[in-house]
């Protein structure tokens, strides 16, 4: 009984690092990078003056976007990008039908990308969110911090 525990612990164990050893962004055209969430969003009145809830939340709502594999959008993802790895390891089946398209359909994520996401515009639709509650003259920015390494890439707003 040892054994089969043993062993099992052993293929899970292994698969776990074929998992996590696999690139999310193999299929990524050159200087493409991936969205993977906002690290941190401050909003802060000025001269110290608090910003009512319903406003947060207002500013909040454009710039919340998805990242690559969410579990708490947008601040926290999911440590296996399973969605991807299928998305970048399979290709897309010729067939219309049969356990291949069905898999790939099924679990394939595209990947979202900073340029996808457009911080830019995000930016300037929260400025004027701010002017339609009477807050004229509001600055919003924001600043990408990139990973090179890998191609991936998070907002800081």
């Amino acid at each position: 009984m040892k054994q089969l525990f043993y062993n099992i612990y052993i293929v899970l164990l292994s698969l776990f690092f074929i998992f996590t050893s696999c690139s999310t962004t193999k299929r990524l055209a050159e200087g493409d990078v991936l969205y993977t969430g906002v690290k941190k969003m401050e909003i802060e009145g000025a001269n110290g003056m608090k910003v009512p809830g319903e406003v947060k939340s207002a500013i909040k709502s454009p710039l919340s976007v998805k990242p690559n594999n969410p579990l708490f959008s947008p601040y926290i993802r999911s440590p296996f990008p399973f969605g991807l790895w299928v998305y970048n390891h399979m290709n897309p089946p010729k067939k219309e039908k049969g356990f291949k398209h069905w898999f790939y359909n099924k679990f394939a994520k595209e990947p979202v990308l900073i340029s996808n996401v457009n911080p830019e515009l995000r930016v300037k639709v929260v400025d004027d969110i701010l002017s339609n509650f009477g807050y004229f003259g509001a600055h919003t920015q924001y600043k990408l911090i990139y990973n090179k390494k890998n191609k991936k890439g998070k907002n800081q707003l």
